[in-house]
């Protein structure tokens, strides 16, 4: 005997065929976002591991409001952490006029120890 969905599966599909081509369609295009959000994100993800090494990335900082003694950083380094001057200087931008700053900006000196400096294009100011 033969099988009665043969002949009914392909009028089926030809019957509704714009809202099994509209979910087919659908399907296609969220796993294509899925995959390119994936892939994205794992490049993103290898690129900023690259980047600590590559520029030699600070694991953090702290401040103090007196230059350290040789001592106190001597005791650091005991400790297992190297520690590095980055000393730096503190303007306020006015735009406006108003009396109240806008943006702080930190000056540093140019470092070549650590965190340093990533340029797309063109050179370093000369001294």
């Amino acid at each position: 005997m033969r099988n009665p969905l043969i002949k009914r599966l392909p009028k089926e599909l030809l019957g509704d065929f714009k809202k099994y081509m509209i979910m087919f369609l659908f399907l296609i295009l969220m796993i294509a976002m899925g995959a390119g959000d994936l892939v994205a994100s794992f490049s993103m993800n290898r690129s900023f591991d690259e980047t600590k090494e590559k520029y030699n990335l600070e694991d953090g900082n702290f401040r103090l409001y007196d230059k350290a003694s040789d001592k106190f950083i001597e005791n650091i380094n005991k400790k297992g952490v190297k520690v590095y001057e980055n000393f730096y200087k503190e303007l306020e931008e006015f735009d406006d006029d108003d009396g109240k700053a806008d943006a702080t900006v930190r000056i540093f000196k140019n470092r070549t120890e650590i965190n340093k400096v990533c340029i797309m294009e063109g050179r370093l100011p000369k001294a």
